[in-house]
């Protein structure tokens, strides 16, 4: 019945049957109209500048010595992925398919003391060991090494087990049956990636029935598909493991009262934490999802109790709002680096639970004693040595001098036009703060790249300064580095970088006062070293605290990071390369 006029050129029509007999449904399938004027011209325009971006990237390219013909056109990248070693991005490579990284390549079981040093580094970490050592039984004189801190799969410090209602109890570690007695069965630190409950073992007169405490914790799991058949199941432990997301069979254990869920990645959203799911447990009392990094928002916690009214009692890590205490300043901006605890807060709260008991041979705090306790214990310690740590000098490697001068004459006209205009990394205490990006690591499909490309074009001239630099101290660190920070009034602010994959270069250079204005970094509970950078390239890993040490801020102070995010990570190592003597 229906009369259906003449469809243009740019409209396909379908007239199909719906469902009812006496109706039909049109589906059309419009074209898009023809462009205006005004849209050809900003087409036409968006298609310069992408030919532009082209060919700026060619030639740069080609002055960085790599071939623009074998990058496809999509990412142009000389080097592998980054193989990041944190628990994050182990379980996104391990869902990926890829070998994860072995954890215990991944933590320092002897608090700073590292692990996995290559032989190359081998002489300068046991000098730094010694001199730790030193300085810690002058205090300590018991603790000639370090005391060794058992950890888990994920470099969580074990916990004697403790009795309660509301926690798994696996005290013996991996029971692997069934005990009929208690209910219990226990897969925890069986390094599972995946869990079924075929994998559960069945004896005679033992079924599915009995268990009332399931204990997965300490793996790496990231999806629990399925859960029938174990309708009696009271008590949950999913702790420790790879969870982005409550799983949804949850709502199978409609007896569930018990449900932990430490230490997973789960955020603050109601997709993640399956809030829906959660409402349909009539029994749940008991929810723990304490240090779970994303999902500490105090707006969560009043979500949860307000959608869950029977549950009687919820434990989360509120970190948002800030917990008063927790940390000193914002961000790294903000802190007097020449307070200790500004140059403790850079480490996470599991690294300085983890020096309490190595490095000042103290029992493993427990896990409800929050930063700010863990922090106070710290410093308190600190304070009965004196709170003053050993700072040992190095020198890093003389540029010429010519090349010294050419780079100032650049720095010091970059800065000048650049003044109260250019900071892209403000947490950083800096006037002027920009990160050129290597031509191999330029995205030509990103939003960003055409600045980029600007950017790296108009400061030419510092890179390729900086390159011959680099070349004349380390030729193979010159060709790896992915990013270069150049930085103007750069002081204090101690901070990690975490997006590293290994050392970095600096290098300063201006009127400060020589033995002023180098590098400070952290290499181990006690030993501070101060790194002589003016007109000098030194290595130091950043991946340990570091700041800018005083100078007077009155003074002219430029400075060149070389570092790299993209490629094979490299095992954290010494935070210095070369033997350093005592200040």
């Amino acid at each position: 019945r229906h009369q259906l006029r003449a469809a243009s050129d740019s409209t396909v029509v379908a007239v199909t049957p719906s469902k009812s007999s006496k109706a039909f449904t049109m589906a059309t399938e419009t074209a898009p109209p023809p462009l205006s004027k005004n849209e050809q011209k900003r087409a036409k325009r968006k298609q310069e500048k992408a030919r532009k971006v082209k060919l700026e990237f060619t030639r740069l390219l080609l002055e960085s010595g790599t071939n623009p013909n074998t990058t496809d056109g999509s990412r142009i990248n000389t080097t592998t992925n980054s193989s990041g070693a944190g628990k994050a991005s182990r379980s996104r490579r391990a869902q990926r398919g890829e070998v994860a990284v072995g954890s215990s390549a991944n933590h320092r079981p002897c608090g700073g003391a590292p692990v996995n040093v290559l032989p190359n580094h081998e002489e300068v970490v046991l000098g730094l060991d010694e001199f730790e050592t030193l300085a810690r039984i002058k205090f300590r004189p018991a603790m000639l090494q370090r005391k060794l801190v058992v950890t888990d799969n994920h470099g969580t410090m074990e916990q004697i087990p403790t009795t309660s209602e509301n926690c798994a109890v696996p005290v013996e570690q991996t029971i692997l049956r069934v005990d009929s007695n208690t209910g219990v069965c226990s897969f925890s630190e069986c390094n599972l990636r995946s869990f079924s409950i075929s994998q559960i073992p069945l004896t005679v007169g033992v079924t599915l029935g009995l268990i009332t405490n399931l204990n997965l914790s300490r793996n790496e799991i990231w999806n629990l598909p399925d859960l029938s058949g174990l309708a009696n199941v009271a008590t949950l432990d999913l702790s420790r493991n790879w969870f982005r997301d409550i799983p949804e069979s949850i709502s199978t254990l409609q007896n569930l009262s018990s449900l932990l869920f430490r230490h997973n990645m789960l955020t603050s959203s109601r997709d993640s934490l399956k809030i829906d799911a959660l409402k349909t447990l009539p029994k749940l009392a008991f929810l723990d999802l304490s240090c779970n990094k994303r999902c500490g928002h105090q707006d969560c916690a009043e979500l949860l109790r307000k959608e869950i009214p029977q549950l009687e009692e919820l434990k989360m890590t509120i970190t948002c709002p800030r917990p008063e205490g927790t940390f000193v300043g914002a961000t790294p901006a903000e802190r007097d680096a020449t307070l200790l605890r500004s140059q403790l807060e850079p480490w996470s709260t599991s690294a300085l639970r983890h020096r309490l008991v190595a490095d000042f041979g103290m029992d493993a705090p427990g896990e409800d004693m929050n930063r700010s306790e863990v922090m106070s214990q710290l410093l308190k310690l600190y304070k009965e040595e004196g709170n003053a740590r050993t700072v040992v000098k190095v020198e890093g490697i003389p540029i010429d001098e010519t090349l010294v001068k050419e780079l100032l004459v650049a720095l010091r006209s970059w800065s000048d036009e650049a003044i109260g205009g250019n900071q892209e990394r403000r947490s950083i205490n800096a006037k002027n703060y920009m990160i050129l990006t290597a031509p191999a690591e330029l995205d030509i499909g990103s939003k960003n790249a055409y600045k980029a490309v600007l950017k790296l074009s108009a400061h030419k001239l510092i890179w390729d300064l900086a390159q011959k630099a680099m070349m004349s101290v380390d030729p193979d660190f010159a060709k790896n580095y992915t990013a270069l920070a150049v930085t103007h009034g750069f002081h204090g602010s101690p901070h990690i970088d975490r997006q590293n994959i290994g050392p970095f270069y600096g290098l300063s250079l201006g009127n400060f006062e020589e033995g002023t204005g180098g590098i400070c970094v952290e290499c181990s509970a006690r030993i501070v070293a101060s790194v002589n950078t003016k007109n000098r390239l030194a290595k130091v890993d950043g991946r340990n605290p570091h700041w800018v040490a005083p100078y007077d801020l009155q003074t002219e102070r430029h400075s060149l990071i070389f570092y790299q995010t993209a490629g094979e990570r490299e095992p954290v190592g010494p935070a210095i390369f070369q033997i350093p003597v005592i200040a």
